[in-house]
């Protein structure tokens, strides 16, 4: 049998773009079902943002049982401003620490919790400047190893800025911690 050159490059050139074409709808169909499938999860987010937090719940508790990041994360928050739910610390760091088994910003949530408690306009701290919470959170934060917090905690101009009064105990614990985390 006789091949020329030309026929088989243009079967090949076929074969190459069939396959690309079937990848790609292979592909255009697994985002459209994973989007099918989270789109509660985005409406959860969406309804949070509104602040219809008793929607949002029901919407992004499911998503959080099953292990959804975002959707720990979230639930953590709302438990931690008691937005939909009673305030909760214990199920905030709860929910927030299992997030830790899959991310590896230790600290980084409750870090931005303790950033709302101590901002008056903050959004969705709907109680306002609370310096007392805030510090509880930064001191979790900084326990789970958030540098960020430990050198808030450490150093007591930064934490003055702020509006934070650091116990002295807690503000010599945590300069020694960030002075032996850098070698000194």
């Amino acid at each position: 049998m006789y091949f020329n050159c030309k026929s088989i490059v243009k079967a090949v050139g076929i074969i190459v773009v069939a396959v690309s074409f079937f990848v790609f709808v292979a592909w255009i169909a697994h985002r459209y079902a994973e989007f099918k499938q989270l789109k509660p999860l985005y409406e959860g987010i969406s309804a949070f943002k509104e602040g219809n937090y008793q929607y949002a719940l029901k919407k992004i508790k499911p998503f959080a049982k099953n292990e959804n990041l975002q959707a720990m994360e979230l639930l953590g928050m709302m438990y931690a401003f008691g937005l939909g739910v009673h305030k909760d610390e214990i199920q905030a760091r709860m929910w927030i620490q299992r997030t830790y088994c899959k991310n590896k910003n230790y600290g980084e949530t409750e870090y931005y919790i303790a950033l709302d408690y101590m901002d008056d306009n903050s959004s969705p701290n709907l109680a306002g400047r609370d310096t007392a919470l805030a510090l509880k959170w930064l001191q979790y934060s900084a326990q789970s190893g958030y540098k960020k917090a430990q050198e808030i905690l450490s150093d007591l101009h930064k934490a003055s800025k702020l509006g934070l009064n650091i116990p002295i105990d807690v503000h010599k614990y945590w300069r020694i911690v960030v002075s032996e985390n850098r070698g000194e």
